[in-house]
C-alpha cells in the first residue's frame, strides 16, 4: 500500500490508511479501504462493530514540496449502523490550503447484529447457486478425487463467532452417484473470487475448514454465524456430494487419489466403501475381504493362522 500513488493535482498521495483507534498499548487495527468505482478520489471503508471510530494516515509526495492535510485532526467516532465522511488533501507547501482537490473517505460501522459472511467457496469446485451472502443454502459437487470438502469463508465482522456442524454421511443413490462421476465442468469465471487490490491494509483474513466426504456419499455442513453482539444467529448450509468411482475402476486409491480396479500391495478393494482398504493382517500383500491373507509381502506364504511373520 505504501507504494500506491493516488493522483491529485501536482501533489499526490503516496499512501492512504484508515485504522481504528489504538488500544492502551497503542495498537491500532487496520481497516480495509477501497476505491469507489467511477468516482475519482473517493474511498470507502467499513468498521467492525467493535471499532468505535477511525484515524486517517497518509503521505503526500514529492515530500520536499507537498504536505498531507486532513479536515479532522483527531479520532472520528462512528455510532453502530451509522457513517461519517471525512476529507484529506495533498497540498503544496508553497500554497497550503490552496486549491488542491479533496480525497473523500466514507466510513461506516457495522451494527453488530449481522450474521452474513462476505463470501464462501469450496476448493476445486463451485457453489450452486453462485455465492450470494443473502442466500443460505447451497449444493456442492466434489470430484471423485477430493477426500475433503475444504470450505473457505471470510467474516463480515471480525467479532462474529463461527461454528461448524457436519451431519453424518449418507450414501448416495447409485444411479445419481454414477451421473455425478460423469460430470466434468470447469469452475465458472463468475464463481471465482474476483477482488480489487485494496488501497490500505487487510482487515479480514479467510478461514478454512476441511470436512471429509467419502466416495459415493453426501454430507450436510452448516456454518453457524453468531453476530458480534452475540444477540443473533444465522447459518449457511452446504449439501456436499461426492460420486462413486466409475464402474470400470470402482475403487478409490487414497495415496495416489485415483480410481483403480486393482489396489496396491497391502490393500484390498472394499466393495462396501468403494475404497482400497488396508489388509488387517500385518505384512500381508494380498488379502480377500481384509480378514484372510493369500500372500505376504516379499512373496512368502502366510502361516497356518493366516499371519505373516
Amino acid at each position: 500500500p505504501g507504494d500506491n500513488v493516488i493522483s491529485g493535482s501536482a501533489c499526490t498521495l503516496a499512501s492512504l490508511f484508515v485504522r481504528s483507534p489504538g488500544d492502551s498499548d497503542g495498537n491500532a487495527e487496520p481497516v480495509a479501504l477501497e476505491a469507489v468505482p467511477a468516482q475519482p478520489r473517493s474511498f470507502r471503508a467499513t468498521l467492525d462493530f467493535g471499532m468505535s471510530g477511525f484515524d486517517v494516515e497518509a503521505a503526500a509526495v514529492p515530500r520536499a514540496e507537498c504536505v498531507f492535510r486532513q479536515v479532522a485532526e483527531s479520532t472520528i467516532l462512528v455510532e453502530p449502523g451509522q457513517f461519517k465522511i471525512t476529507q484529506v488533501f495533498s497540498d503544496s507547501i508553497k500554497n497550503p490550503q490552496g486549491t488542491s482537490p479533496a480525497f473523500s473517505i466514507n466510513v461506516s460501522r457495522l451494527r453488530g447484529l449481522e450474521t452474513t459472511l462476505r463470501w464462501a467457496r469450496v476448493e476445486g469446485t463451485f457453489l450452486m447457486p453462485e455465492w450470494d451472502s443473502t442466500l443460505r443454502m447451497y449444493s456442492v459437487y466434489l470430484g471423485v478425487d477430493q477426500d475433503l470438502a475444504k470450505l473457505t469463508f471470510q467474516r463480515l465482522d471480525n467479532g462474529q463467532g463461527i461454528s461448524v456442524a457436519a451431519q453424518p454421511e449418507i450414501p448416495l443413490n447409485t444411479e445419481a452417484a454414477r451421473r455425478l462421476s460423469a460430470m466434468s465442468a470447469p469452475i465458472p469465471t463468475s464463481a471465482q473470487e474476483v477482488t480489487t487490490p485494496p488501497v490500505g491494509e487487510v482487515q479480514h483474513t479467510p478461514t478454512t475448514v476441511a470436512i471429509p466426504v467419502d466416495v459415493g456419499h453426501q454430507r450436510m455442513i452448516d456454518l453457524v454465524v453468531t453476530s458480534a453482539q452475540g444477540a443473533t444467529k444465522g447459518s449457511y448450509r452446504f449439501m456436499v456430494s461426492r460420486p462413486f468411482c466409475p464402474e470400470e475402476k470402482r475403487f478409490f486409491e487414497p495415496k495416489s487419489r485415483v480410481c483403480t480396479e486393482i489396489c496396491d500391495e497391502g490393500y484390498f478393494g472394499n466393495a462396501a466403501t468403494g475404497r482400497c482398504t488396508r489388509c488387517l493382517k500385518p505384512g500381508c500383500a494380498i488379502c480377500e475381504g481384509g480378514l484372510g491373507c493369500a500372500l505376504c509381502l516379499g512373496g512368502g506364504a502366510p502361516g497356518g493362522d493366516g499371519s505373516c511373520s
